[in-house]
C-alpha cells in the first residue's frame, strides 16, 4: 500500500473515533447538566425528555461537524419484502439476546472483583421510568434517532472503507456509545446487523423498524418476568427459540451477502492494517471501554 494512502486512511479513521468520543462526551455531560436545572431532577418525564433532546438533538451536531469533511458512500440496495422484514426483525431480536448471554458470562466473571452486586444500569432505568415513557423513548425515539446517527450519519462516512469494515466499525461504535458493558456486546452485534440491513436495502427505515422491534420486545420480556416463574419460563423458551433462529439465519445468509469493496485503492485487509495508526480510534475505544467497565462498579 502506498504510504500516502495509508496515512490518509489512518487519519480519516481517526476522525471517526474523535467524532464518536465527542458525541458521547457531549451527550453525557450536557445530559447530566439537565438535572441541575431547578425543578427537573424531581420530574422523571421532564428530565428524561430533556436528556433525549440533548443526546439526539444537540450532541449529534458536534459529531456531524467532525465527520463532515469525510467523503460519503451511498447504499442503493433494494427494499425488503414484508416477509423478509419480519424475518429481519426476529433475527435482530435473536442476535441481541444471544449476545446478552455473552454479557451474562462476562459480568459474572467481573462480579468476582466486587464485594457488592454490579450496577445494572439498564435495569435501574426500567425500574425508575414509567412504562408509557419507556415505550415513547426506547420504543419510538431511540430507534429513529440512533439509526439516523449511526446507520446514516456515521455509516455513510464509513462505507468508502468497504462494506465489511463499515459494518464492523459501525457495530463497535454503537456498542461503545452505550458506555455500559452490560449493553456493549449485544449493541455491537445489533449495530452490525442493522448496518448490514441498511447497506443491503438502502432504506434507513428498515433498520428503524428492526431496532424498534428489539427495544419493544425488551419491554415485553420485562413484563413477562414480572408474572413470576411461569412468565420467566415462557420468556426463556421464546429467547432460546429466537437465538436458534438467529443462528440459522446467520449460517444460511452470511455467505450469500455481497460486500462492496473499499472506494480507496486498497483492500479491506489494508484498511484494517491502518487501524493501529488511527489515534482517534484507539483513544475513543480505550476511554469508552474503561467507562463502560467502571460504571458497573459504581
Amino acid at each position: 500500500m502506498d504510504p500516502q494512502d495509508k496515512k490518509l486512511i489512518s487519519r480519516r479513521l481517526g476522525r471517526v473515533g474523535w467524532a464518536l468520543l465527542a458525541y458521547v462526551a457531549a451527550g453525557q455531560l450536557l445530559g447530566g447538566a439537565v438535572y441541575l436545572i431547578p425543578g427537573v431532577a424531581g420530574n422523571v418525564w421532564l428530565s428524561m425528555l430533556l436528556s433525549y433532546v440533548v443526546m439526539f438533538g444537540l450532541a449529534p451536531i458536534l459529531m456531524w461537524l467532525i465527520l463532515r469533511p469525510l467523503p460519503k458512500g451511498r447504499a442503493p440496495g433494494l427494499p425488503l419484502s414484508a416477509k423478509a422484514l419480519v424475518r429481519s426483525m426476529l433475527y435482530c431480536v435473536g442476535v441481541a439476546y444471544f449476545f446478552n448471554m455473552v454479557t451474562a458470562i462476562v459480568t459474572s466473571l467481573l462480579q468476582n472483583f466486587s464485594d457488592k452486586p454490579l450496577n445494572d444500569v439498564t435495569q435501574n432505568m426500567f425500574d425508575s421510568t414509567p412504562m408509557p415513557l419507556l415505550i415513547l423513548l426506547a420504543g419510538v425515539a431511540a430507534p429513529i434517532f440512533e439509526e439516523l446517527i449511526f446507520r446514516k450519519l456515521l455509516l455513510d462516512r464509513l462505507r468508502p472503507f468497504g462494506d465489511r469494515c463499515a459494518i464492523v466499525l459501525c457495530g463497535v461504535a454503537f456498542g461503545l456509545y452505550h458506555v455500559n458493558l452490560g449493553q456493549f456486546f449485544y449493541a455491537a452485534a445489533l449495530g452490525m446487523v442493522l448496518a448490514g440491513i441498511v447497506l443491503k436495502t438502502g432504506k434507513i427505515w428498515h433498520s428503524m423498524v428492526c431496532h424498534a422491534a428489539l427495544n419493544l420486545s425488551s419491554l415485553g420480556f420485562s413484563a413477562l418476568y414480572e408474572l413470576g416463574e411461569g412468565g420467566t419460563v415462557a420468556a426463556g423458551i421464546i429467547l432460546i427459540a429466537l437465538a436458534a433462529f438467529a443462528a440459522w439465519c446467520f449460517i444460511r445468509y452470511a455467505r450469500s451477502y455481497r460486500h462492496a469493496p473499499p472506494a480507496y485503492p486498497v483492500s479491506t485487509r489494508d484498511v484494517m492494517l491502518c487501524l493501529p495508526g488511527s489515534v482517534g480510534i484507539w483513544v475513543c475505544a480505550v476511554l469508552l471501554l474503561a467507562a463502560s467497565v467502571g460504571i458497573l462498579f459504581v
